[in-house]
């Protein structure tokens, strides 16, 4: 299932968690409000070899925000 496992905020900044495949690149993207509102890219991951975890910081993430993870990746 493509789907980010964890959420924390801490110290202003938000940490998002998932289990990413090997050979597949990743997209987190953002969006500070539903219903037509544009998604901006947090950030795109780059294939790994293996399984892994990925983490993602997001440095600003407001009072509201919405993230949702894509594959493949979208710069």
């Amino acid at each position: 299932h493509l789907r980010v496992d964890r959420i924390d905020a801490h110290a202003g900044a938000a940490l998002l968690e998932f289990s990413a495949r090997s050979n597949k690149t990743y997209t987190v993207q953002f969006s500070d409000a539903l219903g037509g509102a544009a998604w901006q890219a947090l950030t795109s991951l780059p294939a790994r070899t293996s399984n892994s975890v990925e983490r993602v910081t997001d440095p600003e993430p407001g009072v509201r925000r919405f993230y949702r993870l894509i594959t493949p990746n979208q710069r």
